[in-house]
């Protein structure tokens, strides 16, 4: 097989004015094939999987992308075709040792990006998530209720242990389509595994992140179920439903949603309500299964966009910028971050001090990477000087500002 080598010279990483979502590279590279129609493809093939390994560097660090490179390759590279948006060839010239030419590549990050994502490799949880989830059910027209935590069910809380079971298994029907595990507890019947001193009704946080550790969790699913039923003093059954996930990692929130449901043949919209209202079913036992997949569908697409937004598997960095910041200066550098720097997916100011602005800085990818970013940067006409930098916090220095009128 001929050897192939090439010589990549990087003119321009982005133009300014493009979007961030993109990234347009001019290279040059080289082939010892003799024929210039292979050569032109292995130039092309080249260029490509060198960029590509570039990009996917950048976005994982150098230690996960070695540990992964072969499912990369194999999965990512090989489909090229999917984040490569458009190239051109031009100057195809004769070498000593073979041919040159210049490529131009426009590739889409967020399609590359997506990819990895895919493949679960892109954030630091190497582990699909895996979701323990704390339902609290209550029957308020019969004043019961349900923990799985705590108590042992009785033949009087017979139907809302099914309630429990049926929203358990509906849950993990729907979050395994975001690629989320969640732990069959209820139908396990896993409250051996908790020590009697968490065996209580009200837990606190730290509690249920104790429980989740024991049980092997990095994610917990906090949720109210309250039935109100035919023997209640309102005029329509309700069953009113409210669910929390977090990640365990960042401790962020993943999806938080609120629904209210009467128990009724009709169809109605309470737009007055702070909840999403319906009426459906006409029975409690009836209506019930297609609530919770309805609300269960809800939730999955909220944990679905939390990791396409790069929520889910973020990192929260403490980003000190010292120097005298004008308001003007510091929505400059706010919108920059977030257009230019693509690890970058939130950024917010969380204290102001004299000579320093301090701000919460949503961060994907390897932290290392975010470093490089900053050796010494611009961003809208702002000079920044990288510092000091640790895994969850990085000072930068404003060296200089071009005020804006």
């Amino acid at each position: 097989m001929r050897s192939l080598f090439f010589v990549l010279i990087v003119l321009f990483l982005s133009l300014p004015g493009k979007s961030a979502d993109f990234l347009e590279l001019e290279r040059v590279g080289e082939s010892a094939a003799e024929d210039p129609g292979e050569a032109k493809k292995e130039i092309l093939q080249s260029v490509i999987g060198q960029a590509s390994e570039e990009q996917a560097k950048l976005l994982l660090g150098e230690k996960r992308y070695t540990e992964n490179e072969d499912l990369i390759k194999s999965k990512v590279f090989q489909n090229s075709g999917k984040y490569v948006v458009f190239f051109k060839t031009r100057g195809l010239k004769k070498t000593p040792e073979g041919f040159q030419q210049e490529i131009f590549l426009k590739i889409s990050l967020e399609s590359l990006q997506a990819m990895l994502l895919e493949l679960g490799i892109l954030y630091d949880q190497k582990a699909r998530p895996v979701v323990l989830h704390f339902l609290r059910l209550t029957d308020r027209s019969k004043s019961q209720s349900f923990r799985w935590w705590t108590e042992n069910s009785t033949e009087t809380q017979s139907s809302l242990v099914s309630y429990a079971l049926e929203t358990e298994r509906t849950l993990s029907e729907e979050l395994r389509k975001s690629g989320a595990y969640l732990l069959p507890v209820v139908e396990k019947e896993q409250k051996s595994l908790i020590p009697q001193v968490l065996q209580k009704k009200v837990l606190s946080e730290r509690d249920m992140e104790v429980i989740a550790s024991l049980l092997k969790a990095n994610a917990i699913l906090v949720g109210d179920i309250n039935l109100i039923g035919e023997n209640s003093l309102v005029e329509t059954p309700q069953v009113t439903l409210f669910f929390s996930m977090k990640n365990l990692s960042n401790n962020r929130t993943i999806a938080e949603l609120s629904r209210k449901y009467e128990v009724s043949a009709a169809k109605k919209s309470d737009e007055n309500s702070g909840f999403q209202q319906e009426r459906l079913g006409n029975s409690m036992a009836e209506a019930f299964p297609g609530l919770v997949k309805s609300t269960g569908a809800d939730l999955k697409q909220q944990v679905q966009k939390a990791w396409q937004k790069g929520i889910f598997g973020s990192s929260l960095l403490h980003l000190v910028i010292q120097g005298d910041v004008s308001y003007r200066t510091l929505k400059k550098v706010k919108e920059g971050l977030k257009r230019n720097v693509r690890l970058v997916k939130g950024v917010r100011e969380r204290l102001f001090e004299p000579g320093q602005t301090h701000f919460e800085v949503d961060v994907t990818g390897a932290m290392e990477s975010l470093v490089d970013y900053f050796g010494t940067m611009e961003i809208e006409g702002v000079r920044l000087k990288l510092v000091e930098a640790s895994s969850s916090k990085m000072i930068l220095r404003l060296q200089e500002s071009k005020e804006v009128l």
